[in-house]
């Protein structure tokens, strides 16, 4: 939500109550109710009445600020009037018109350190925060909620990973992850569907009708009308050795520009329309990072891999597969990068600054902000 107002405090998944914040003699006391034991009452004395507010740059809990780096955004989405970065540490939102900056961290309600991934809902004004650690925080207009558990998988037994999110409708999410897909309810935070699969899913995406699935033995799809149990990973098809695809490749990032599917297939940019795969781009020595088409052009990220380097580059695409390259002071480490609805394109980089791209420029604008 564009305002970000907190009140209250915050309902944890599979949890009867909601989790309290409170401020007592200048300390800050999370109480968090014991879930095991529905009986307990929590109860924070002496404690001033308050509310969280995300939409001002002050702090409204008193003068206890949170000194964290916010030199580089890792992770990068919209609405219609923000852009919202995830950080190493924490969330900073610009705004579209002004430029003016915003920074939320846990002083301000967010449950964790270590932001990994954002992505925002603009049907149901939702912003899914993932972190490092796999927990989720859904940033609602009446709160924060915070999702402590991903699904169960036999397959993963060590920590689990959120790869990608793609917002299917205004209420369901599917999450890519290291044990395979999840759809998550974003008004119930519940995971209706899990299906865990054999190799990491690097990303998920539905075109027309069905679940795509990138993994590292290739795009894998599930047909949404057949009928069949998605959990099921025996009822899912892998596409390889005809439509075009190799025999033989790998597969990352998904994205739907000017109607059709656009894929990493081994580092290289594919094209497919639900029966062909065509090849349209790739770049010697860097490995495609991202795709993203929320604006008029699809937008492609690679990166170097050697230690040290700085050499990444960012592609601007538009239908007739005309292709712009952008370096230099727009991308050094690509992360992933948004067009909004003025055409600027906004980046996620791994080096300092946050980059955006006027419309119709090739050199882009820093802004740099102080911990």
């Amino acid at each position: 939500p564009d305002s970000f107002d907190v009140r209250g405090g915050r309902k944890y998944n599979n949890s009867p109550g909601p989790l309290f914040f409170c401020r007592c003699k200048n300390h800050a006391y999370r109480i968090i109710q014991d879930m095991l034991n529905k009986y307990l009452t929590l109860t924070c004395l002496l404690c001033f009445s308050f509310f969280i507010s995300f939409g001002q740059n002050k702090l409204v809990i008193g003068q206890w600020k949170e000194h964290l780096p916010f030199k580089s955004g890792i992770s990068v989405t919209q609405s219609d009037s923000k852009v919202y970065y995830g950080t190493p540490y924490a969330l900073l939102i610009i705004d579209k018109a002004d430029h003016s900056i915003q920074k939320v961290t846990k002083v301000e309600g967010l449950s964790q350190v270590g932001v990994n991934l954002v992505k925002y809902n603009r049907q149901s004004k939702v912003l899914v925060i993932v972190y490092e650690n796999s927990v989720i925080d859904l940033v609602k207009e009446d709160g924060i909620f915070t999702l402590l558990n991903l699904p169960e998988s036999n397959i993963i037994l060590g920590e689990k990973k959120v790869y990608d999110v793609f917002m299917a409708n205004d209420s369901i999410a599917y999450l890519a992850a290291n044990y395979g897909i999840s759809t998550l309810n974003l008004n119930s935070g519940l995971f209706p569907n899990t299906t865990k699969t054999p190799v990491e899913v690097h990303s998920v995406h539905i075109y027309d009708g069905k679940v795509y699935a990138a993994t590292d033995e290739g795009l894998y799809t599930f047909d949404l009308s057949a009928g069949l149990n998605i959990d099921d990973f025996s009822n899912w098809e892998l596409l390889v050795g005809e439509q075009g695809f190799p025999f033989d490749y790998s597969a990352n990032a998904l994205a739907t520009f000017n109607g059709k599917l656009y894929m990493g297939v081994s580092d290289s940019i594919y094209v497919y329309d639900g029966s062909q795969a065509n090849y349209v781009t790739h770049m010697d020595g860097l490995v495609l990072s991202y795709l993203s088409a929320e604006g008029a052009h699809l937008l492609a990220g690679y990166d170097c891999t050697g230690e040290g380097c700085s050499n990444g580059r960012a592609l601007i695409i538009d239908e007739a597969h005309n292709i712009q390259t952008i370096g230099g002071l727009c991308t050094n480490r690509p992360r992933y990068a948004i067009e909004d609805q003025n055409g600027v394109i906004w980046y996620a980089d791994r080096f300092n600054g946050y980059r955006w791209l006027p419309a119709g420029e090739s050199n882009c604008q820093i802004i740099t902000v102080n911990s």
